[in-house]
């Protein structure tokens, strides 16, 4: 079976800023949430040249992420699952502001797949109907969902926020990522799904939470973090 999600999140920032604060905010997250031999590695960090990215072939930074998660495998999908589901693998092909990931388990891509699909439009609200030019049927089958950051925070260097309600319809600076997701899975579509959702959302409150951390960093200083990140990230998920 697959499923075909759409999902929208705008954030108040412009398509630069954007792009730094995810790097920053993937390795921030990734440092805190990778111990006790679990977590993520940088497996591979490379250049790419003429890959298609939304139907047009593009340069950009090919990186693949090896996830080790055994105990947050929730209790009721160990059944359906294989053994080697404890690790996830994440190729991304980044041409900022396109780009696309390849999620699956090792060994395992026919049953166990995930493709994402993403287009970053700046001083966009949300009400492109068909960005990513969908045919009849996929735009049958695709479900749209709109993911709001949530209004918590107030920037106190850049004096953005707190995003009240229906704070999308005047806010500038303004960015939106439309996100295609494709769960190709044997089992679990819908729980897979709801996964990711879920911690797509919570990645991109981060940026948003984490913008007086990233604000004044340049883009070479973000990459300067993730490059001295990455050995600390390997010593984390080693085995105990």
């Amino acid at each position: 079976m697959v499923l075909l999600k759409e999902y929208r999140i705008c954030l108040p920032m412009t398509l630069a800023e954007l792009h730094k604060a995810e790097m920053f905010t993937f390795i921030n997250m990734a440092v805190k949430e990778s111990k006790n031999g679990e977590g993520v590695r940088i497996s591979v960090d490379k250049h790419f040249q003429d890959e298609e990215v939304m139907g047009i072939a593009r340069s950009g930074r090919f990186t693949r992420k090896e996830y080790k998660i055994k105990s947050k495998i929730p209790f009721w999908a160990r059944p359906f699952l294989p053994k080697k589901f404890k690790f996830v693998h994440e190729d991304e092909w980044n041409a900022h502001p396109y780009s696309k990931k390849e999620i699956y388990v090792p060994g395992l891509k026919d049953d166990y797949l995930v493709k994402v699909t993403s287009i970053c439009v700046k001083d966009d609200r949300g009400k492109e109907q068909n960005v990513f030019n969908l045919d009849i049927d996929d735009l049958r089958k695709r479900q749209i969902s709109v993911l709001d950051i949530g209004k918590e925070n107030k920037s106190m260097k850049t004096n953005r926020g707190q995003l009240y309600k229906n704070w999308i319809d005047g806010y500038k600076p303004i960015v939106c990522i439309y996100m295609l997701v494709n769960v190709q899975c044997k089992y679990l579509e819908k729980k897979i799904e709801e996964k990711f959702r879920e911690l797509t959302l919570k990645f991109y409150k981060n940026v948003f939470i984490s913008i007086d951390l990233w604000c004044t960093l340049t883009f070479k200083q973000v990459e300067a973090i993730v490059k001295e990140s990455k050995a600390e990230l390997e010593d984390r998920i080693k085995s105990e």
